[in-house]
């Protein structure tokens, strides 16, 4: 959310890729359209781009959480 309250798309690239997610038990079908989500992350390394690096992610409903310290064996 914005500092009005209006939900925000952000692009965000997730840490060693899909293939790192897949191991931590993260899929396709992980995430669903409409799911509240939050996220912290690193902003883009080049500003061009406006893609930043996901760090954290945690989904209200259910409490489901992910982080990047999984994918370094934290």
């Amino acid at each position: 959310m914005d500092n009005d309250g209006n939900a925000q798309r952000e692009p965000l690239e997730f840490p060693k890729g899909l293939s790192t997610l897949g191991k931590q038990g993260v899929n396709a079908d992980t995430l669903k359209v409409g799911d509240e989500i939050t996220v912290t992350m690193n902003p883009p390394l080049t500003p061009r781009s406006g893609i930043g690096n996901l760090k954290t992610l945690k989904r209200k409903s259910d409490g489901f959480e992910w982080s990047d310290r999984k994918s370094k064996g934290h």
